[in-house]
């Protein structure tokens, strides 16, 4: 199984969660606390800037957060090079599945 590790901020804290689904528009977060829906956030992935998202959807353990501008092919690429080391290519408008395979939906 492979994680990505990312800081959260939100309004008034900072913590640590797992992304496990990523796309160009957003992703779905793990962590021990949920945020709210509809939440402004910035996500910093490793190696990136922070994203600016929204929480959309809220569920037990986890949220999906849409960003603010979609990611462009090259970082996603660099994201999945990084959580793939053995992974040469992703195909445009693929959903990286960092737990387990990655899959193209």
């Amino acid at each position: 199984m492979v994680n990505l590790a990312a800081h959260l901020h939100d309004e008034a804290n900072v913590r640590h969660v797992q992304i496990v689904d990523l796309s160009q528009g957003g992703c779905r977060v793990r962590g021990e606390q949920a945020a709210t829906q509809g939440a402004a956030l910035l996500i910093k992935l490793p190696g990136l800037e922070p994203l600016r998202a929204t929480t959309v959807w809220v569920g037990t353990g986890e949220f999906g957060c849409a960003f603010e501008t979609e990611l462009h092919p090259a970082t996603l690429e660099l994201v999945a090079a990084n959580a793939y080391p053995k992974r040469r290519k992703v195909v445009p408008g693929s959903r990286l599945r960092l737990f387990g395979s990655p899959t193209a939906e």
